[in-house]
């Protein structure tokens, strides 16, 4: 299969083929997620992801790749709404959280934000693992997250996540996402954005 001179796809000497939009239709069939942005970290106090086109998207996936603080720390999100960043106190949160020594649940009824990590037990090195966001317009924003990382120390540290903005938003659109943390900065690594392909 070559492809044509023009906007389209041909098989063999063909006169017909599939043309961009099918193109674009196909793999949006065949393939659940579709990459939005990359954002990598260098000494950095927040990371926003705010790419014009997440607001084309419902659900979301970001990967923690190899991410790094500058020292013991939580790591904390808000969502952008309508391009606007939501700073109310509408995060709420249940977490189970552990190092290799030690474990706990945790939960929050009343946030300015959701803490993603580092809750009951403060880390710092290699942040890895995946973060799962739904928000469908007239629907609650609702987060899943499954991180692990180190702490300055020989402790690993895991931190599973539930959470939910209620109260607010529920009729908005999530156009992005604020990554900080209560101390220090994000010295390296990166973050990775998908987009679920709707269907429907």
């Amino acid at each position: 299969m070559g492809l044509s001179t023009g906007n389209s796809l041909s098989s063999g000497g063909g006169s017909s083929g599939l043309s961009t939009s099918g193109v674009t239709t196909l793999i949006k069939n065949n393939t659940p997620w579709q990459y939005i942005e990359t954002i990598t970290a260098s000494s950095s106090s927040t990371l926003d992801l705010t790419n014009s086109s997440i607001s084309n998207f419902d659900a979301f996936y970001i990967h923690f790749d190899n991410i790094n603080l500058s020292t013991n720390a939580q790591t904390r999100m808000q969502l952008y709404l309508d391009s606007t960043l939501q700073t109310g106190s509408y995060y709420r949160s249940t977490v189970v959280v552990g190092s290799n020594t030690n474990g706990t649940t945790a939960g929050q009824s009343s946030n300015s934000a959701w803490i993603v990590g580092g809750q009951s037990y403060t880390w710092m090195r290699n942040i890895t693992g995946a973060m799962y966001v739904g928000g469908k317009s007239g629907n609650v924003k609702v987060l899943k997250s499954n991180l692990s990382a180190a702490n300055s120390g020989n402790s690993v540290i895991r931190h599973d996540m539930g959470g939910a903005l209620t109260d607010v938003g529920e009729s908005s659109t999530i156009t992005g996402f604020n990554f900080f943390t209560n101390n220090g900065n994000y010295s390296s690594g990166q973050l990775h954005l998908y987009g679920m392909n709707k269907h429907g």
